[in-house]
């Protein structure tokens, strides 16, 4: 396999998990990326207008205990990434824009 001549390097691990049928989002999902963006808006306005010292404590620890499962990787995960680093220290890579180009070609073909 050629070394990738792009900044952005994806390791063998990688490619397969985007080249996975599961891995890799439907295309309706790629769509309902605004929806996202609109309801984080949301969420702000309201936060920023409320004056229940209660709710605003309850939020608190929702976004405290979300963000603290976030960081915590299983072996398997852990794993995982060990092998990917690896394989881009031994130049096992694909460029940004062949990952992208291939995710493409995939979603067209569904």
């Amino acid at each position: 396999m050629k070394k990738a001549s792009s900044n952005h390097r994806f390791s063998k691990l990688h490619y397969s998990f985007f080249e996975s049928k599961n891995a890799i989002c439907q295309h309706q999902n790629f769509q309902n990326i605004d929806t996202g963006e609109q309801i984080k808006e949301s969420l702000i306005a309201k936060i920023r207008k409320s004056n229940d010292l209660n709710f605003l404590q309850a939020l608190q620890s929702i976004m405290d205990s979300s963000e603290q499962d976030l960081f915590e990787l299983s072996e398997e995960q852990a794993a995982a990434i060990e092998i990917g680093r690896s394989q881009i220290k031994t130049g096992q890579t694909f460029t940004h824009s062949r990952i992208i180009s291939e995710m493409k070609e995939w979603l067209s073909k569904r």
